[in-house]
């Protein structure tokens, strides 16, 4: 949301907590467009016909497609978020939709799992190369996306080749439709467009901190391709919390009025280097450059009147203070999830941290500092995999004695051993649920 907000749009949310939540009531004709970006993190790894066994909150089930299908007849403009293909209860219905309206081939199959003709599981990990107009890259993790071959007349912006994919078999992670003509279900004449991508990473937590630019200038790209202007809307008044550094940058603009008393040509040139700290004290030195070419012997005293006007940008940073500052080493492939964490509700009830060997130690922290548990005291509250050893650890919430914790903002260090350096740090909102 904050991405769109600063793209110039005005943003308008609404909530979806259950899988039988009908949408007619939301009036889509209200909007220039609408992005379903809903996601549980959830796997159903099954099919029932051409469903998933268990719906979601997430599954885009009649009642959506049939309001999105009037929208796009209509000519709006709709996003549509997807993921990778262990993700059914996300993308089963998804993928009937984009058949119905045509914009897939009708053997494209959401009930497949790493075939030539349904989604896939890849992990990027590292920015790829992006054709979409205003970005010339994307970000993803655990990414899905759509073969070639099914994605009909289309145009794929973000294609991962063959060997990013557990299957070997190509896929463009970003896809958009534009009219009647790429989309043959609608109704001819139709202006709509749709853009799909197949990931979520970008949106949870701090996955990829190291990579905000990139994802912002995807996605105020996304927004613009499917017609947002960025002149429209507000931009929001960001606060951070708990401590904010603004940096400002001032660029002048500098305008010379040249006036000579004298019957040769003078040609006077001037080079202003403006040099600006952002705090409250911004210096700036000007250094013109005169040259004068004569023809014929004569006195030149040229004039000038320099006017400067300075645009100042500020943007936000947020500094976080923590006790423990440890030196980082990126390890791309450490993830943890789900963020915020509910014990209640959380798929087993665990917060995970993937891709760890046995060794490693982790740690979580009030956000004052002090040591809730660890991998060394954790016992069965804390530990790697459960009950059979998974390449993650797990934490079900409760403190080194037994207690669930408190509902809040905890930190979590992981360590390649104890001791050793550390390789992932990161801010967890725990609910407690129970």
């Amino acid at each position: 949301m904050p991405v769109l907000q600063a793209a110039g749009a005005n943003v308008v949310t609404i909530g979806v907590c259950s899988s039988t939540y009908n949408p007619t009531s939301d009036n889509w004709a209200n909007y220039s467009q609408v992005w379903d970006m809903r996601f549980v993190p959830t796997n159903d790894t099954s099919c029932t016909g051409s469903a998933p066994s268990t719906p979601f909150a997430d599954d885009f089930n009649s009642n959506w497609q049939t309001v999105a299908t009037a929208y796009l007849n209509a000519g709006g403009s709709l996003y549509l978020q997807e993921e990778n293909a262990a993700f059914f209860s996300r993308n089963t219905d998804n993928i009937n939709f984009l058949n119905a309206i045509g914009a897939t081939s009708a053997s494209f199959n959401g009930c497949l799992f790493n075939t030539a003709s349904s989604n896939g599981y890849a992990t990027l990990g590292t920015p790829i190369a992006s054709t979409l107009p205003g970005t010339t890259q994307f970000e993803g993790f655990a990414v899905g996306g759509i073969p070639p071959a099914m994605i009909g007349s289309g145009t794929g912006f973000v294609l991962a080749p063959a060997g990013d994919w557990n299957d070997s078999i190509a896929r463009n992670i970003a896809v958009g439709w534009s009219g009647s003509a790429q989309m043959s279900g609608l109704t001819a004449g139709s202006t709509g467009k749709i853009m799909t991508v197949w990931d979520t990473t970008m949106w949870q937590g701090a996955y990829y901190t190291g990579y905000t630019a990139i994802i912002n200038t995807f996605f105020t790209s996304v927004y613009t391709w499917l017609g947002g202007l960025p002149s429209c809307g507000n931009t929001p008044t960001m606060t951070n919390t708990p401590t904010v550094g603004m940096t400002n940058t001032q660029t002048p603009t500098n305008t010379q009025t040249f006036t000579s008393t004298s019957t040769a040509t003078a040609t006077n040139t001037a080079t202003n280097t403006a040099t600006n700290s952002a705090t409250a004290t911004n210096t700036a030195t000007n250094t013109p450059l005169n040259t004068a070419t004569a023809t014929q012997t004569s006195t030149a005293t040229p004039q000038y009147t320099q006017t400067s006007t300075s645009t100042a940008t500020s943007t936000p940073t947020v500094t976080v203070t923590f006790t423990f500052t440890p030196t980082i080493t990126p390890t791309p492939e450490l993830h943890a999830w789900p963020n915020p964490f509910d014990p209640n509700s959380a798929m087993d009830g665990v917060f995970k941290i993937g891709y760890l060997p046995m060794s490693a130690k982790v740690s979580f922290y009030t956000i004052s500092g002090e040591l809730v548990i660890d991998s060394t005291n954790g016992g069965q509250n804390l530990q790697y995999g459960s009950p059979i050893p998974q390449p993650w650890w797990e934490w079900n919430g409760r403190n080194a004695n037994n207690l669930f914790v408190s509902t809040g903002v905890y930190y979590y260090v992981v360590q390649s051993s104890n001791g050793g350096p550390v390789l992932l740090t990161g801010k967890l909102l725990l609910i407690n649920g129970k």
